[in-house]
Parts: C-alpha cells; structure tokens; sequence
C-alpha cells in the first residue's frame, strides 16, 4: 500500500509540473505574441509618422548653393539627372533609350517666352506671379534642377513649380532666398520632371516689382531628329 500510494504521489507531482510547465510556455507564448503586437503597432506608427512627414515635406525642397559643390560633383548630379529622365522618357513611352537625346532647355522653343532667354515679365511685390506655362508635346520631357539669377540684388524668393493649364497641382517649391550674392546666385535642388503630355506651370514669388533674369537650368529628353539629329 505505501508503494502504491508513493506512486500516486509521484505520478500526480509529474501531472503537476507538467501543467505547471504546460502553463508556463502558454503564458510564454501569449507574451511573445503581446510582444509581437506592440512591435508591430510601433514599427506601423512610426512608418506612418515617417510617411506623414515626408507628406508634409515633399513640397519643400532645398536649395544647394554652387559654390558648396566641386565641379566634379556637379557633373555626377547632371549625369545622373539625364539618365534618370531618359529612363522615365523610356518607361512612359516604351521606346529605347538610346533613342532619346538630351539637351538644355531653349526658354522660347520649349516653354514659349518671348526670346531664347530666361526672363519674367514684370513682378508683383510680395505676391505669386506666373512666370510661364506650357504644355509639352506627348514625346518631350523636362527636368528642373538649377536655378540661376544674374541680378546684382535678386528680389525673387522662391519658385514655385505647378501642374495644370491653371496650376491647380504644386508639384514642388524651391525657396532661393538663401542664395547670396556673393555666391553668384546659383544653386542645384532635386530634380522636378514633367511627362509628355504634362502642362508645365511656373511661378515665382518676388518681394519687389519688375522683371529679372531668374534661369530655370533645365534638360529636355526628346527623340533624336528634333532640335537635335
């Protein structure tokens, strides 16, 4: 009887740290999950937080003076722009990129000013006002990427680059305040591209009146036998 009564004892103390460890991977197992959970709400809010901010900022690009960039550099940024917009040219239009050629942008022939040159009419103070606006053939693309003012004292404050025949989209604005004018009033910023098809719209914003020499350094991607054979 004692034996028997020894391995009842011994069996239920077994069935007990069974359970007892049964419960504890249980309990283990919903921590890990709880855990798992609150990661991943986290790793959500901040990628919501990030998207959120980049929302915020993607209208708000920075100018980079000239003169912080080695020659060197800025020939890495223009071929890298050119290769960027003859592969978006490629992309939209299904076409090779080889053949595409670029080229700088001719103010007149591209974007219908008065002559081959980079000049506003005259400003408002303190105000927007439109600098151009065209609509690109469907096989002509354009990339924005430096700005360029050849007064001594430049009124102009930013750029403000818009979609639409009447501007309803911005798609980017440049502040160029910044620039000084020992600097020569030049400066590179992000890329800002146009499709085929798109109708380019430009304004600037200026704290004086009257027209001044604001260069838009631009690329234009187009197929070969156009202004380029």
């Amino acid at each position: 009887m004692a034996e028997n009564s020894l391995n009842l004892t011994l069996t239920s103390l077994l069935h007990l740290i069974c359970n007892l460890l049964s419960l504890i991977i249980t309990t283990f197992s919903i921590v890990l999950h709880v855990v798992h959970g609150v990661a991943t709400l986290i790793s959500f809010a901040i990628y919501a937080k990030f998207e959120n901010l980049k929302e915020e900022n993607k209208n708000m690009s920075r100018i980079i003076p000239a003169l912080q960039l080695t020659p060197d550099k800025i020939m890495s940024v223009e071929k890298s722009i050119e290769q960027e917009l003859k592969a978006f040219a490629a992309k939209e239009t299904g076409k090779g990129v080889d053949e595409f050629v670029v080229r700088a942008a001719l103010p007149s022939t591209d974007f219908s000013l008065t002559n081959e040159e980079w000049v506003t009419g005259a400003l408002g103070a303190n105000a927007w006002t439109k600098y151009f606006d065209q609509k690109l053939p469907d096989d002509k693309f354009v990339a924005f990427y430096k700005y360029a003012n050849e007064e001594l004292a430049s009124d102009i404050l930013h750029l403000k680059f818009k979609l639409g025949s009447a501007g309803a989209t911005t798609k980017d604005i440049i502040g160029v305040q910044e620039l000084l004018p020992e600097e020569k009033l030049v400066g590179f910023y992000d890329a800002i591209m146009y499709k085929g098809g798109d109708h380019v719209y430009i304004e600037v914003y200026s704290r004086g009146v009257g027209a001044e020499h604001a260069v838009l350094g631009c690329m234009v991607v187009e197929p070969k036998g156009g202004e380029i054979s």
